[in-house]
């Protein structure tokens, strides 16, 4: 790793030795952290981290396209459960809202400003390799996510002609070889509630599944005075997501 050192007030020949003395002292690491780094790629390293950018599980390192991944633990912590909220954890991605229901990505710049509920956006959304064909279906409740990964730049070979912008991927948990599950509450202003929650295990010795769900309701927060009516800008959906593995 090369450093840099700044000098001042080293006249004359004393200035040429610490500079000659500086940059020696910088380039002799490098041999040295070079060899360590090879060390540890030539094994497996539990760190890695595994993306599915290019159809096929490849570290992170190994991709030559410019990706960002937001793992599951880290959509948690940031208490993302739209995939509008992605926003927040990826730079240069950004949406458009014509409507709650119509949603175009930006990445890079690269978007579509022809609002027809019916035109699919030069960023391609993906849902485990389910392709998000239209702007109405580009906003949707997370939940149970491995990682998102956003791939900027035209995907189009792999990802379809509606990929000259780049791609967002949401990829779900998959069914684990033993029973596990979990379940989340979350309650806040509105009487907003969020219930979340997964089960997965094998069902026989080649067959494993998951099914995970989440509900989410709020009471709404801006005051309809007619009376009788609910209050404007309510929440409430529910999504249920079913995966099985045949071996």
């Amino acid at each position: 790793m090369l450093s840099s050192a700044g000098f001042s007030n080293l006249p004359g020949r004393h200035s040429r030795l610490a500079v000659l003395a500086g940059l020696m002292a910088s380039v002799m690491p490098v041999g040295a952290s070079a060899q360590t780094t090879a060390t540890k790629g030539s094994g497996a390293d539990p760190t890695d981290i595994v993306v599915t950018a290019q159809r096929r599980e490849q570290r992170l390192q190994d991709v030559g396209i410019a990706v960002t991944v937001v793992s599951g633990k880290q959509l948690q912590n940031l208490n993302i459960t739209n995939a509008t909220d992605i926003v927040r954890a990826i730079p240069n991605l950004k949406f458009n809202a014509y409507s709650s229901s119509q949603v175009v990505f930006n990445i890079r710049g690269v978007s579509q400003n022809d609002y027809g509920d019916q035109q699919e956006p030069p960023v391609a959304v993906y849902q485990d390799d389910s392709y998000a064909s239209s702007i109405n279906t580009a906003s949707f409740p997370i939940f149970d996510l491995a990682r998102t990964e956003a791939l900027r730049g035209p995907q189009g070979t792999l990802f379809g002609r509606n990929a000259t912008g780049g791609a967002v991927q949401f990829i779900s948990n998959q069914p684990t070889d033993s029973f596990g599950g979990y379940v989340a509450g979350t309650y806040g202003r509105y009487n907003q509630t969020i219930l979340e929650g997964a089960l997965s295990g094998p069902v026989s010795d080649q067959l494993k599944v998951r099914v995970s769900g989440i509900y989410d309701h709020d009471d709404g927060y801006i005051k309809n005075i007619t009376p009788g009516q609910p209050d404007r800008g309510a929440n409430n959906h529910w999504a249920l997501r079913g995966i099985a593995q045949w071996n």
